[in-house]
């Protein structure tokens, strides 16, 4: 690693005291942010139950993910350029080069930098202690107007990140891109139950049910003139 980089994850600040249960999301998160592998566990959890019902469980870090993003959503968050950084595999690597124009998504969470020169650092810490077999590809994601919890002094992280991309480059070894961040959705499960309900229940729009109907056929939304043979059930 060159001399005049610092990793720039020896300069978060762990400021956070907790004193109660009401604490405990907020300590889940600083354990993610400072032992990368307990985030990923609970990551996986995440993951599966998005992208692989099959390989999903009850018992593995439900409870320590629904406790973790919910801090992160009720937290104060707020529009910033946010830059992430890290490696992806080949196919992985394929892709985001492909997406030019395009919505990208993020579930869980995920953990950026405020600054472009500390993600580039972190790239270059990275790459000086990796021992990986596979040839991954390093990635730098500018997100303008994400919306993200400041974390650390120098961190940002962002729930469900969704931007579009409109920007993708290939200079010096590292894919990077451009994105415009989106507003979360807030909702709650109720919510959204709610309003997949009432739009279920909700009759349709006018313009609808008056459309002329073809000839010998009744217009939407009104029974069939008696024929003198039953109608309805015939």
């Amino acid at each position: 690693m060159e001399a005049s980089v610092t990793d720039p994850r020896t300069k978060t600040t762990d400021e956070v005291t907790f004193s109660s249960f009401a604490d405990a999301p907020a300590c889940y998160l600083r354990n993610a942010v400072k032992n990368p592998f307990f985030g990923d566990l609970v990551k996986s959890h995440i993951i599966n139950w998005e992208f692989f019902r099959s390989k999903a469980k009850q018992n593995t870090w439900g409870g320590v993910a629904g406790l973790l993003t919910s801090g992160i959503v009720t937290g104060t968050r707020a529009e910033a350029e946010t830059w992430f950084s890290g490696f992806v595999g080949e196919l992985d690597h394929a892709s985001l080069s492909a997406m030019d124009k395009s919505d990208i998504l993020f579930p869980g969470w995920v953990e950026g930098w405020t600054s472009e020169q500390d993600a580039s650092d972190y790239l270059k810490s990275l790459d000086a202690n990796k021992n990986s077999k596979e040839n991954i590809q390093k990635v730098i994601l500018k997100v303008t107007g994400a919306h993200v919890l400041s974390y650390g002094g120098n961190r940002a992280i962002a729930h469900r990140l969704v931007a579009t991309i409109n920007k993708v480059e290939a200079k010096d070894g590292v894919l990077t891109l451009e994105a415009a961040g989106k507003a979360p959705d807030n909702r709650t499960i109720a919510e959204v139950a709610a309003e997949l309900l009432k739009a279920k229940e909700t009759p349709p729009a006018a313009e609808e049910t008056n459309k002329e109907a073809p000839a010998g056929e009744a217009p939407a939304g009104e029974a069939p003139a008696d024929d003198g043979m039953g109608g309805g059930d015939m």
